[in-house]
């Protein structure tokens, strides 16, 4: 399953692109968090209580830049894992400025590759509706913290 969107940041694509790859920037724009353990300034643990009536307590979030090209293109590893459900996606991001470098873009895409244990037995169309409103809220969090 894939998602992919473009976003639009007033601010430059250098300031842009060092935030969507800041551990402690993210982190503060995630929903549901419980606790944040930062391994480094390239990777990240968040325990998370989702609010889907098909996932119940809490999952275990791992977030990895896996890929860099300061500051046009990054690719994030995350996987995450709760009692008995699995999944892991890979997420690209493509930071593209303004002609006249004070606004930019980001056209991003995200990719399950992997759903295990108890997500393998729920609809697709659920799963994607879930990764959608995940996907929404993690960019509203990105545009409140980046307006901040």
């Amino acid at each position: 399953m894939t998602f992919h969107g473009k976003e639009t940041f007033a601010a430059p694509a250098e300031t842009v692109f060092a935030r969507l790859l800041d551990m402690d920037f993210m982190a503060g724009g995630l929903s549901d968090v419980v606790s944040v353990d930062k391994k480094s300034d390239e990777e990240m643990t968040c325990k998370i209580r989702p609010g889907f009536s098909f996932l119940r307590g809490t999952l275990d979030v791992h977030f990895r830049v896996a890929d860099k090209e300061p500051p046009r293109k990054a690719t994030m590893s995350i996987s995450n894992k709760g009692i008995g459900v699995s999944m892991a996606m890979e997420t690209t991001m493509e930071v593209i400025p303004s002609p006249d470098g004070t606004t930019c873009e980001v056209i991003w895409e995200s990719q399950i590759k992997e759903l295990g244990g108890l997500l393998k037995s729920v609809s697709k169309g659920l799963i994607q509706g879930a990764a959608g409103k995940v996907s929404a809220d993690v960019w509203a969090g990105v545009h409140r913290r980046m307006n901040a």
